[in-house]
């Protein structure tokens, strides 16, 4: 499998760095760091299939639940940074769709820097029956006209 870098992010997602992300120490506070991700993933779903996650639970009884997630630190992000995550698609399954995730710090003082990076995986499921299920039709078919499946 090629490394994340090798190729073109499928999604950035920015947001300012918030003083109530940090910690005592002046830096984002770990746990955070995973809300980053989540976030990230949130707006990529949102953009890609035109669906906010509420409207997919609300509307359509399904729930993405993150079943696999693994972050590597790499430099600390602080209230000057805007964090910038980049999201690279690297497997659809019939249930899932996996992210390689590289994240960055960018702040006039300390400039642009890989602050962690990670992968994860979603699942779709389907609430009246609490089980993974497909992947919609209509959100395969954008995957698959995107090149992302076969």
């Amino acid at each position: 499998m090629s490394k994340p870098t090798d190729r073109a992010p499928d999604f950035i997602d920015k947001r300012k760095l918030n003083w109530g992300d940090t910690d005592s120490a002046r830096m984002a506070y770990t746990g955070r760091f995973l809300d980053f991700v989540v976030e990230a993933v949130e707006h990529w779903f949102d953009e890609f299939f035109g669906l906010d996650w509420y409207d997919l639970n609300e509307n359509m009884g399904f729930g993405t639940p993150f079943r696999h997630v693994e972050l590597e630190f790499r430099d600390k992000l602080t209230p000057r940074d805007i964090v910038e995550t980049e999201l690279r698609i690297t497997r659809v399954t019939r249930t899932t769709i996996s992210f390689d995730i590289l994240s960055y710090g960018n702040s006039k003082t300390l400039g642009r820097r890989l602050c962690f990076t990670g992968k994860c995986t979603i699942v779709f499921v389907k609430f009246d029956t609490e089980k993974s299920a497909a992947i919609p039709n209509e959100f395969r078919e954008k995957l698959k006209a995107a090149g992302f499946t076969d």
